[in-house]
């Protein structure tokens, strides 16, 4: 699951989505959040639930902290590496 929430590019999550696919992963999708609303949608927590990996892309990094803090969405994330998951990025 690419989480480019960091970057103000809108061609990142594409961009890793690519390259993560280049390196090997089979299912690869992006994952918008916009604002912390996007955190909040069921469609999001469901992504995060099914997810195995997690990719944030460079950029502002208070982004990120703005938009998951709080949310269903980062306790997922938690739940995710308390699984076994990966969690991984740049910057």
């Amino acid at each position: 699951l690419v989480l480019p929430m960091a970057s103000a590019d809108e061609d990142t999550g594409a961009f890793y989505e690519d390259e993560l696919r280049e390196h090997g992963a089979v299912h690869v999708e992006t994952l918008q959040i916009a604002d912390r609303r996007d955190a909040m949608r069921p469609s999001a927590l469901d992504a995060m639930q099914r997810a195995t990996a997690v990719w944030f892309s460079g950029g502002d990094q208070s982004r990120i902290a703005s938009r998951l803090v709080d949310t269903p969405l980062l306790e997922a994330l938690v739940a995710l590496r308390a699984r076994g998951g990966v969690i991984g990025g740049t910057s």
